[in-house]
């Protein structure tokens, strides 16, 4: 509308085909719960619960409209949700236990070291402590960030007997909250923005390349690069899978030049 142009865009939430089938990928939650303590026969059994209810909350959705709307203006869209999710919970997690802290209020000051933290609190939107105080002792700390969205708030229970004193989010609906508070957990809001962009920012390898001074002339490139990690088997082992120029725009131009040739 402005005159520029939009070479693509790259979205957090699932759109289209990813939209009402995004409730499978929270079956990556029985992982998390398990690797804190609790038995996987109540993390699936909870979940499934869960799922179904999330599942049935999405299939009235307008699933096609963002990207109907950027068919129509012949604009790239690509959304990637749950690998930037799990780039974050990834990232804070080995944080976290590289250089463990001891109260609630050392997680606040350690998150407001990261940028994306420090941006949204420019907007007033910092890290919040929503359970617990700035001198509440963490005790172990779990990072839920991933599989789609909030789990069954019958969880907390079962990790309070695991020995979790923290959870750390982007977003926790009441119900949570009032589960954890009737077991002595400490809750922290990361901030959703803020953790979104997070996970964009460390999945994403962008390069932006233009071309002048060509015989040919050549449009300009968006080379988009990312990287997904998953911590598996209690941490031990990492899983690691890269994919590049996922627009496929990238260009392998060379230029030669002599006194009496020029070759492109």
């Amino acid at each position: 509308e402005k005159g520029e142009k939009i070479d693509a865009l790259v979205a957090h939430h699932p759109l289209g085909l990813a939209r009402i089938p995004f409730p499978e990928v929270m079956s990556l939650q029985n992982d998390l719960y398990y690797d804190a303590g609790v038995p996987i026969n109540i993390t699936e059994a909870l979940m499934k619960h869960r799922m179904d209810e999330v599942q049935r909350a999405v299939l009235p959705a307008n699933y096609n409209q963002a990207t109907d709307a950027a068919r129509l203006l012949g604009i790239p869209l690509l959304n990637i949700h749950t690998p930037a999710d799990n780039c974050v919970e990834t990232f804070l997690t080995r944080e976290f236990e590289d250089r463990p802290v001891k109260f609630v209020g050392d997680i606040i000051d350690r998150l407001m070291t990261i940028p994306e933290f420090q941006q949204s609190a420019k907007y007033n939107s910092p890290p919040k402590i929503v359970v617990g105080g700035k001198t509440s002792r963490c005790g172990n700390v779990i990072f839920k960030m991933n599989g789609g969205t909030s789990g069954p708030k019958e969880m907390y229970q079962h990790l309070a007997a695991a020995g979790i004193g923290t959870v750390v989010g982007m977003h926790f609906p009441e119900s949570h909250i009032d589960e954890a508070k009737k077991h002595h957990m400490n809750v922290i809001v990361s901030g959703h923005m803020s953790s979104d962009s997070l996970g964009i920012n460390l999945i994403a390898d962008v390069d932006y390349n233009w071309y002048e001074g060509y015989t040919t002339p050549q449009e300009n490139e968006v080379v988009l690069n990312a990287e997904i990690t998953k911590l598996l088997f209690k941490k031990k082992f990492t899983l690691a899978l890269r994919a590049y120029d996922i627009l496929g725009q990238s260009k392998n131009l060379s230029v030669s030049d002599s006194s009496n040739y020029h070759l492109e």
